[in-house]
């Protein structure tokens, strides 16, 4: 790997698998020392599994408004698994 690294093996055996596998090196230098900038903080995680979310909510309800049929007979989840295909025919309601 590259000379810049700051990664030290503290033992024998360390030093003979970073020779012949330099895991624990991309481990340190990725994981460990990786700059990062100081603004980055838990709200761009969370803001990004928000966006995520939404996506998922809007996809699903597109699906569900091609399956809408406006029909009191048809109005039931049941009817709804039963005839979608990925739908959970196996589980009954009570």
């Amino acid at each position: 790997m590259s000379g810049s690294s700051s990664y030290a093996a503290k033992s024998r055996f360390a030093k003979w698998i970073d020779e012949r596998l330099p895991l624990p090196r991309l481990i340190h230098d990725q994981f460990i020392v990786f700059a990062t900038p100081r603004n980055l903080n838990i709200w761009y995680a969370f803001g990004g599994i928000l966006t995520f979310c939404l996506g998922v909510q809007i996809l699903t309800g597109i699906v569900l408004a091609m399956h809408y049929m406006p029909d009191a007979g048809l109005a039931s989840t049941n009817w709804f698994r039963r005839a979608t295909r990925f739908g959970s025919a196996r589980l009954t309601c009570w």
